[in-house]
């Protein structure tokens, strides 16, 4: 595993004992190697003054390290030398303000080891006493006509289905009084962020407060594609605004099939398979910013408990529908900006697509917003085949499982457990129901899916690398194991218990 020093600040480039060096500065000058930028949007003075000094070097770390994961490459897809880059080692040489906090046990053991899991790279901490740092009114660009709002919930807003859900509940569902805290990664998902909100502002029950973030190195495209750690800069970024108006609690928005993430292919495994709101790393957060805070700080996802299908039901009982189809999901957010259109081929296009026909409300977002079809369409051998085929064959697995033999095929399950509220045995029975509920929803679309084209599946019209080819003939299904077959149907014959 290869060390790299990240030197952050304007510290001495001399502190590196490897040539593995990337240097980081968000005080640097414009235009520099290094620079980083960053700026918070529609904060008013009078919050930002109330900001603690350690949540400024929060928001800070929280950018190096953000910045670090985009630019240090875990290699290609194809995993070369067995995977030998994909895990990284960081050390971080960061000037803070409040030294003695950020070294103590309390708050670097938790910082360390959320980012452990998180993206599953090695993690290291050297702090400096920061000398003249920066005032923090540098990072926030001020609109005073938002000194009034007071907010009810901090919540993270990407514009995807889940979180946009997440805001119409709340908004108008609740008439509640929101902040949504924004990553701002490209200029076209800035303006599905826009219009959303600009939906959302003109509802009649509730307020929101839209804080969008741009932080970027050098306005540099990264390299690294999987930005694990992006999650701890949302996090990082929205306890600082509860901070502000002296909120105790930040809601990510977040469907339970994708927050546990479970690999739908054997070699999705580890940091492959994205852990951004995971239990344990939400947990991870609460606990850092507790330390940090000097009191609970709760960190939640409500919609846990909830598949893609009934997030999505959550838009249309309430009247919102019409704005699915500005929400975004893709991965591809490159190839989008050309096309303004979904790729189709990624985890999270698969999922929504799957999701908005399990809801039944593909009216409002046509087939046509996708590059490639779902079921219909050619997809390019490789990745793109294993993906489509390994999400159905893992949910058409799912739907006939005993709840015995989804915990012996998906014993990660278990790390979630204790880091949710209630009892582990109940709560490993709903994680087994909600991935039953998500499984058959799946496999209902691909029922009638594949009856609506049984006549150009019978007259070989398609292209055999359609999703509905080959779920008629697949071409990447696992070897027959009889005992894996037999414990699919197996009754659970005692209750499941969180590890110890």
């Amino acid at each position: 595993m290869r060390r790299h020093h990240i030197i952050c600040g304007g510290l001495p480039r001399a502190r590196a004992s490897t040539p593995h060096v990337i240097e980081l500065d968000i005080n640097g000058p414009p235009g520099s190697s290094g620079k980083v930028n960053l700026q918070i949007v529609d904060v008013c003075s009078r919050l930002s003054q109330q900001l603690p000094a350690v949540l400024v070097d929060l928001i800070e770390i929280a950018a190096y390290v953000y910045c670090a994961d985009q630019y240090v490459t875990r290699g290609t897809e194809r995993m070369s030398r067995m995977g030998a880059d994909w895990r990284r080692d960081f050390i971080f040489h960061v000037p803070v303000r409040c030294r003695d906090t950020w070294q103590s046990e309390a708050v670097l053991s938790p910082l360390v080891d959320v980012l452990r899991f998180l993206s599953e790279d090695e993690y290291h901490f050297e702090f400096d006493e920061f000398v003249n740092p920066r005032d923090v009114g540098n990072y926030f660009d001020f609109a005073e006509g938002r000194r009034g709002f007071q907010a009810d919930e901090i919540m993270l807003f990407s514009g995807g289905l889940d979180s946009f859900a997440g805001a119409v509940e709340e908004i108008i569902g609740h008439g509640k009084h929101v902040a949504l805290v924004s990553h701002e990664s490209s200029s076209f998902v800035k303006s599905k962020q826009a219009t959303l909100v600009d939906a959302l502002r003109r509802s009649e029950r509730g307020r929101l407060l839209h804080v969008p973030v741009a932080v970027n190195k050098n306005h540099e495209e990264g390299r690294e594609y999987t930005q694990r750690s992006r999650s701890f800069l949302f996090a990082s970024l929205a306890f600082a605004v509860a901070t502000m108006f002296g909120r105790k609690r930040v809601r990510f928005y977040e469907n339970g099939i994708v927050s546990l993430n479970l690999p739908i292919v054997e070699h999705v495994v580890g940091a492959r398979a994205t852990r951004t709101t995971h239990p344990q790393v939400l947990a991870g957060f609460g606990r850092l910013f507790s330390a940090l805070s000097g009191g609970p700080i709760i960190i939640e996802n409500p919609y846990f408990w909830k598949t893609k299908q009934e997030v999505i039901e959550v838009i249309a009982r309430h009247g919102c529908e019409h704005l699915i189809a500005e929400t975004f999901s893709c991965a591809k957010v490159r190839e989008a900006t050309q096309t303004q259109k979904h790729c189709g081929v990624c985890s999270q296009c698969i999922d929504r697509r799957f999701g908005i026909l399990a809801a039944g409300i593909d009216a409002h977002e046509p087939a046509a917003n996708y590059a490639v079809d779902l079921l219909a369409d050619e997809r390019q051998p490789g990745h793109e085949v294993v993906m489509a085929e390994g999400y159905v064959m893992s949910a058409m697995r799912i739907a006939r499982m005993s709840e015995f033999a989804f915990y012996a095929a998906n014993g990660q399950s278990f790390r979630a457990l204790r880091h949710l509220p209630g009892s582990p045995d109940d709560n490993a029975r709903a994680i087994y129901e909600l991935h039953r509920r998500h499984a058959k929803a799946v496999v209902r679309v691909i029922e009638r899916g594949v009856a609506d084209l049984a006549s150009r599946l019978t007259d070989q019209s398609l292209p055999e690398t359609c999703l509905a080819s080959l779920i008629v003939a697949p071409v990447a299904r696992p070897p027959s194991n009889p005992e894996a077959d037999e414990a699919e149907v197996r009754p659970l014959a005692y209750p499941v218990q969180s590890p110890g």
